[in-house]
């Protein structure tokens, strides 16, 4: 569930990796019925942490 919203939302694993800092990360696909999003989560400490992604689709050079 959403804490923003209250819905009901499916989280889809797309990629997992080693961030160049060495931390642990997950990029998910969060969905809601309507339509989805993508996050990039980070280890830290015993949780996880949103973090921001340095490349996003679509804004790399040709």
């Amino acid at each position: 569930m959403l804490p923003a919203t209250g819905q009901t939302a499916r989280v889809r694993l797309v990629r997992a990796y080693a961030a160049a800092s060495g931390r642990e990360c997950r990029e998910v696909l969060v969905g809601t019925g309507g339509g989805g999003t993508s996050r990039l989560l980070c280890r830290a400490g015993e949780g996880w942490r949103e973090a921001r992604p340095l490349i996003t689709a679509g804004t790399g050079r040709p």
